[in-house]
């Protein structure tokens, strides 16, 4: 088991332990099996280590670059491992023998483990780009890599080594937010190389997982700009689109499954929708993989409001059953639906271009009034009232009996500077409580147009600025509700806008075609 949360790991322990507590039997040994680590970030095949490269399957790469003196390293860890596999625990002495053979297993893979994490360092670093280390640049850290694993390295080469490992550390927590901790890549061919190393087939017979979720919008913010670019060079091969997070877990899964393998993961109902599937589902299913069961949406079990779907994959042709919505089928499409007489990717109707948006993504509460302040300031001086606009939410249309807004929202548009100088009281509030959030943003232009929004809908704005109304609804909700919305309203982000004033358009949006 893996997670990226140190402490979930050692929970993951204690439930383990507690699931399997008999009377007089020591704590379960399960350190060489459940470890932490972000298990996007990480070497995978044998190959990466040999080229010194992730993509050793590039053209340009046409021979090996790193000496073999690593494997030798790895079969002692693998010894290691299934010698302490090999027996219970029984007592205190074989709770301590088994500590000792996983210590010296992990210190076997911790020579190696600087290598990979050049390697994503490096990775990170070039994300975006097309600089690529030159094969001379290569074949200096093959033999500064060949004299630390040998242990031959002069008083010179070991400080080029500290370097390099210094850089690698670097490299890889380069754009990682401030709020985030150092990365910490999990490398899965050292870390559990009996899996990728021996046997007619490499990689995990089953994978089961419930990844994380995050909107392709907030991604760079939340994790950094470059880290997302590994995700589309690295994970996606270079497929690229407004995915979730939890597209990039089904390919990595992908990666990692031997072939015949299967993995199910729990993921967002968007999973099988729009630029998601197409990162995610559609790649696996083009490189062979076969979905041979599906609940595409379900509402989560936990407190949070959101639909999930349930995924099960197989690495190969399958010629069992299919069960859809526990429903059998003869096939399963990317789009978790049976396959019809029209297939392959839809194609967006240029008719329906500009009829549907997302609300304004603000970045920064401070934009936010209660309502009572907002009339306050309109009351001292009534052109406040230009700036000054009810704002709707998501969970306004979802808790509020009449759909109304709950709170007022400043609002500068696209105005210069300048231009919301002439409101010097609210851009106070602005500067005031907008302005040291954005100091912190990663992005260039959030930071220094501190007074406007984050993501700023002007498409949204342009097409509806001669409406009476708009419909809308939430963006995440387990009931199609639409609601009529007067212009002049500030819409979030948590909502969808619908470019119609009309009931016509109401009744098609709420009608059951839509509800199912």
């Amino acid at each position: 088991g893996v997670d990226k949360n140190p402490l979930a790991v050692e929970m993951a322990k204690l439930s383990l332990w507690l699931v399997t507590l008999a009377k007089g039997r020591p704590f379960t040994f399960l350190d060489h099996a459940l470890k932490w680590g972000d298990s996007l970030l990480g070497i995978t095949r044998a190959e990466q280590i040999e080229y010194l490269n992730l993509n050793p399957d590039n053209e340009v790469v046409q021979y090996p670059i790193a000496s073999q003196i690593w494997r030798p390293i790895l079969q002692d860890a693998i010894a290691k491992r299934r010698k302490l596999e090999s027996f219970s625990v029984n007592g205190i002495e074989d709770l301590q023998e088994k500590e000792r053979l996983f210590q010296e297993a992990e210190r076997a893979i911790d020579r190696l483990r600087f290598v990979g994490d050049y390697l994503i360092g490096r990775a990170l670093a070039d994300a975006g780009k097309t600089s690529d280390l030159t094969t001379e640049d290569l074949m200096v850290v093959s033999q500064r890599i060949e004299q630390e694993l040998e242990g031959k390295a002069t008083e010179e080469q070991t400080r080029d080594i500290t370097a390099l490992k210094a850089s690698a550390e670097r490299m890889l927590n380069l754009g990682n937010p401030a709020n985030q901790p150092p990365r910490k890549p999990f490398h899965w061919l050292l870390e559990f190389p009996e899996v990728f190393l021996e046997g007619e087939t490499k990689g995990f017979a089953a994978i089961v997982g419930n990844p994380p979720f995050q909107g392709a919008g907030k991604i760079s913010d939340a994790i950094g700009g470059n880290y997302r670019e590994y995700l589309v060079e690295r994970i996606a091969n270079g497929q690229r689109g407004s995915a979730d997070l939890c597209a990039y877990f089904f390919l990595q899964a992908g990666k990692l499954i031997e072939r015949e393998g299967h993995f199910g993961l729990v993921a967002t109902n968007t999973i099988a929708q729009g630029d998601t599937r197409e990162v995610g589902l559609e790649q696996l299913v083009t490189d062979g993989c076969t979905i041979t069961r599906a609940i595409p949406s379900r509402p989560w079990s936990g407190t949070a409001n959101l639909e999930v779907a349930y995924v099960w994959i197989y690495n190969g042709n399958w010629f069992g059953t299919r069960s859809l919505e526990n429903n059998l089928v003869t096939s399963i499409t990317p789009f978790l639906t049976t396959p019809g007489k029209s297939l392959g990717k839809p194609h967006q109707l240029f008719l329906n271009s500009n009829k549907a948006f997302k609300g304004h993504n603000v970045y920064g509460m401070g934009f936010v009034l209660e309502t009572k302040e907002a009339q306050a300031l309109i009351e001292s001086n009534k052109l406040n009232r230009n700036v000054l606009f009810p704002y709707i939410t998501g969970q306004d249309l979802n808790s509020r009996f009449d759909q109304s807004p709950s709170r007022w929202i400043i609002n500068f548009r696209d105005w210069s500077l300048d231009a919301a100088l002439s409101y010097s009281d609210i851009l106070s509030i602005v500067e005031q409580r907008v302005k040291p959030e954005r100091s912190e943003n990663k992005r260039g232009s959030r930071r220094e147009r501190w007074w406007l929004y984050g993501d700023y809908a002007i498409g949204l704005e342009r097409t509806i600025k001669d409406m009476r109304r708009v419909l809308v609804r939430s963006r995440v909700s387990n009931i199609n509700s639409i609601a009529f919305v007067p212009n002049g309203v500030v819409i979030s982000e948590a909502a969808i806008v619908f470019a119609f004033e009309d009931f016509a358009a109401f009744a098609t949006l709420q009608g059951v075609a839509h509800n199912e």
